[in-house]
């Protein structure tokens, strides 16, 4: 299906939620389209923000970013309603392949994507994306997860000047679900740790979510690492139907002291490494670009970085780590290694966004017959109808995005003074602005409303000032009011108040056996049903509920929700959908008198008049 390369660019328009915060890695990816590729490119950041109104008929090319999840809530429905008429090639860019495959397929299909950038080896593409499940589905080609930018091609290679750390890491504890693949960056943590202890090199490692690193900070921590750890990017467990994920999840919000190997016995031990996603992730670029030597867990690596060539390979079972750690300690060799990796993978050009951008043009070429927009579109308009209708803020320009005034600048200026602070003076607010101002900021109006409409939720916020004037323990402030929040969510849904950008309904299910109360969500619109009933209302009042659980899994690990005209807010439930409202517990445990009878009169009242007895 080759055509001829043509000389006219193609209006491309790109749905992220890129807000301006988090990885680098998102950000480059996202500008290397705009800085390196022929055609004219439109950037619908947030794109929560997006409702029914958005006018797709312009564009030539509609492009879902990877950090949209295709069945979550960031796209709604009303928005994938347009893009699926919209006379535009529709593209999809997949990453976290590993989850909720049909569900994924579906989404595909209903959109009618016609390309998909997947990270899942060639070999694999049927098996992930089969041609019967998405008809519309023209051409699938394999990417990486990232790509080197020029900031990082342009540096020059040093690596004989003295560095700090002998071994550096930073990464994130991934959830059970993953399998064995996904585990092994916090065994490479753990071991990695002992053996700097007992050889005594200098290391920085850590998984712990308040050490993560962005930005100016991640690179000046690279720069003083002489050795940097690593894994695979992927999973050994893919989770076609998301059984599994839910299944863990639930189990692990009532069984939060559960250890990898119960969890993998009782749900998916016979789907471990059966199908494997392992491709490299866009920090080995960073590390190699930035002189590292790369100290990295045996694995595939997409085929693009080889032990003993590219990194000293730490075998899965640490059988080597004591030949590993005489080459870490042997600074010549480690140097060597650096200059050929840089050789290789930077220096070449072969990984770099430019080359990757021209292969994409080359991609479009073959599926984009012609001009599909109608009418013209300059950016000012496109920019200033998104600064009036939706607030996006952040805007192209030049080699970077720039934020407009508005309340997303003062977020983005507090968040930089911030990050000045020394780590050990943040405390947990000043990590959560630093991460996600915007949503703090909201979720503290938001707060702020709840109190003020209803004085019940003042009582449980007074019953908790009480127990910490006391001298017994009290759960932390910031986690009593995720819990209030997220319950407040489900009253509200319940009652079919909540303004949703994905519609969904909300059932209570009483385990009395165990004493579990459970909210369970489900996809879609309908009549809500599962009140609470009157057994359930008595176990409250009486102090009898061991768990108060959300199982928000079948529909997304999240929850977005309009909180005025411009601002939509995004409640996480856990990496599995499943939230568990410890806040609330241990507060209901020391007082079950005076916070049962609140939330069995606040949720028995967002159940109406309906409210069904027990059988």
């Amino acid at each position: 299906m080759s055509r001829p390369v043509r000389d006219e660019s193609l209006k491309i328009l790109i749905l992220s939620t890129y807000d301006g915060t988090g990885a680098a890695a998102v950000r480059d990816y996202l500008l290397s389209f705009r800085l390196h590729s022929r055609h004219r490119y439109y950037y619908a950041l947030d794109c929560r923000r997006l409702d029914g109104r958005i006018d797709l008929r312009p564009f030539d090319v509609i492009a879902i970013f990877w950090d949209v999840y295709l069945p979550g809530p960031e796209l709604s429905d009303a928005v994938r309603e347009r893009i699926a008429h919209a006379p535009a090639v529709k593209v999809a860019f997949l990453q976290d392949e590993y989850r909720d495959v049909r569900r994924v397929n579906q989404v595909m299909a209903e959109l009618g994507v016609q390309v998909a950038f997947t990270c899942v080896a060639e070999a694999d593409h049927r098996t992930f994306y089969p041609a019967e499940a998405i008809p519309s589905l023209e051409g699938l080609y394999t990417v990486l997860p990232g790509y080197i930018p020029r900031t990082l091609e342009a540096v020059h290679l040093d690596v004989d000047s003295s560095r700090a750390i002998d071994v550096g890491y930073r990464s994130r504890a991934m959830p059970f679900d993953l399998g064995d693949l996904g585990q092994d960056k916090t065994a490479i943590a753990e071991r990695f740790q002992g053996l700097a202890r007992a050889h005594g090199l200098a290391a920085d490692i850590s998984v712990l979510e308040r050490d993560r690193l962005y930005g100016r900070q991640w690179v000046q921590f690279l720069r003083d690492c002489r050795c940097v750890l690593g894994t695979s990017s992927g999973a050994s467990v893919v989770d076609f139907t998301g059984d599994i994920r839910r299944s863990c999840a639930r189990h692990l919000a009532l069984n939060p002291d559960a250890g990898y190997g119960d969890i993998k016995a009782r749900f998916f031990a016979d789907a471990d490494w059966k199908v494997v996603i392992d491709t490299v992730s866009p920090r080995v670029f960073e590390a190699a670009a930035l002189g590292c030597t790369l100290v990295q867990h045996e694995g595939l690596y997409g085929g693009i970085i080889r032990a003993d060539e590219h990194f000293i390979g730490v075998r899965r079972d640490y059988s080597n780590v004591g030949e590993v750690v005489d080459r870490v300690r042997d600074r010549a060799f480690c140097r060597e290694m650096a200059k050929r990796t840089h050789r290789e993978l930077v220096a070449s050009g072969r990984y770099g966004f430019p080359a990757f951008a021209r292969w994409f043009d080359g991609i479009l070429d073959r599926h984009v017959p012609g001009r599909r927009g109608t009418g013209s579109l300059s950016a000012v308009r496109f920019y200033g109808d998104g600064y009036r209708q939706r607030r996006q803020a952040l805007v192209p320009w030049g080699k970077a995005f720039a934020v407009l005034p508005s309340t997303q600048l003062v977020h983005d200026l507090a968040r930089r003074v911030l990050e000045r602070l020394p780590r050990a003076r943040r405390g947990p607010l000043a990590s959560r602005l630093i991460h996600n101002p915007a949503g703090i900021v909201g979720k503290g109006l938001a707060v702020w409303r709840l109190f003020r409409a209803d004085p019940r939720w003042r009582g449980i916020l007074t019953s908790y000032l009480r127990r910490r004037r006391g001298a017994r323990p009290a759960p932390a402030v910031y986690a009593l009011l995720d819990d209030l929040l997220r319950l407040e969510l489900i009253r509200t849904a319940r009652q079919r108040s909540l303004s949703t950008s994905q519609s969904f309904t909300v059932d209570w299910e009483y385990e009395a056996a165990a004493n579990v109360l459970v909210a369970v969500s489900r996809r879609g619109p309908g009549a809500t049903g599962g009140a609470l009933t009157d057994e359930a209302v008595a176990a409250l009042r009486q102090g009898r509920i061991r768990a108060l659980v959300w199982d928000h899994a079948a529909v997304a690990p999240q929850v977005v929700c309009r909180a005025g005209r411009f601002r939509w807010l995004t409640f996480t439930l856990g990496s599995g959908g499943v939230y568990r409202f410890r806040a609330l517990e241990q507060l209901y445990c020391a007082d079950a008198q005076a916070i049962g009878d609140a939330l069995a009169a606040i949720l028995a009242a967002g159940d109406g008049p309906g409210r069904r007895p027990a059988p």
